[in-house]
């Protein structure tokens, strides 16, 4: 499902709930992305910080693709559905 805030389209899917979409499958393949069995850790910039994205949160496809994590409570501030 897409989702926008008041200038763009990102893409974003909630980890652990949502099937994982084709554009994270290839940031795991990448090494953008780490799942491990209690959530996953996100490379959020070339320095490699790191963020930790728990079940429940909404992991989003960010510019240039790379992924970010979002508290689901934050998410539904910040974004809001799109067709």
């Amino acid at each position: 499902m897409s989702y926008r805030p008041k200038s763009k389209t990102f893409e974003a899917f909630r980890y652990s709930v949502d099937p994982e979409p084709n554009w994270f499958k290839t940031c795991v393949e990448q090494g953008w992305a780490e799942p491990r069995s209690e959530g996953v850790v996100l490379r959020i910039n070339y320095n490699h910080n790191l963020q930790f994205v728990l079940k429940g949160d909404w992991v989003v496809q960010g510019y240039n693709g790379i992924p970010y994590g979002v508290y689901d409570d934050d998410f539904h501030r910040m974004f809001e559905p799109c067709e």
